[in-house]
């Protein structure tokens, strides 16, 4: 039977300051989905240091005064008030410290033997996600069929967006946990023993 896990949402009102998207007492690696409403990131944290990764921009990438960001990845040389220790342009593959970024078929993003993998029509249509532990799917057309196995553990996707019946139907007869990326809100996924997630509602 289909694992269930507790999702927890706390929806924050009558704040106006960025609510912090990780906890520093949580010792566990952690991959927050940060989605504003012209921009994707995901932010590492990992051995104590953070890790943003920018996956989509079309206004700007996610600001916080909150967070000090150690390593900053960027698709290409835009513009950013961002505070960072070490910056990056994602071309080939990137090794930092304990993560290791693969641009090959797809993206994928290895910190301490879990595999998240993200499909973007702009990098490949298809690929190998055998080995994917979990799945962001960045873009959302109709198009989109990529096969799935039981080694997946999560399939994420953006909300408000359809998949073919194909794709429905494979990820029903394969038992994949599925859960949506909101706008204006982070999702972090605590990679311990078994996978947790969390979500909030993000404020600016």
């Amino acid at each position: 039977m289909k694992k269930i896990f507790t999702i927890c949402l706390f929806l924050l009102t009558g704040c106006t300051n960025t609510i912090p998207v990780f906890n520093n007492d949580i010792n566990t690696p952690t991959i927050t989905f940060i989605k504003k409403e012209l921009s994707t990131s995901l932010l590492i944290y990992n051995n104590n240091e953070t890790t943003l990764i920018e996956l989509e921009n079309k206004d700007k990438i996610f600001t916080s005064d909150k967070i000090k960001i150690n390593n900053l990845v960027l698709q290409n040389s835009i513009m950013t008030d961002i505070d960072y220790d070490n910056k990056y342009i994602l071309t080939n593959n990137l090794k930092i410290n304990d993560i290791l970024i693969e641009k090959t078929d797809k993206l994928l993003i290895n910190i301490n033997n879990n595999n998240l993998c993200i499909y973007d029509v702009n990098i490949n249509e298809s690929g190998n996600y055998e080995l994917c532990d979990y799945i962001y799917i960045l873009n959302n057309e109709d198009k989109v069929f990529i096969k799935l196995n039981e080694n997946n553990k999560v399939l994420f996707y953006n909300e408000h967006k359809m998949f073919s019946s194909n794709f429905l139907e494979q990820i029903y007869i394969t038992w994949i946990d599925t859960n949506i990326i909101s706008k204006n809100t982070i999702t972090k996924l605590i990679l311990d023993k078994e996978y947790k997630i969390i979500k909030r509602q993000l404020l600016d």
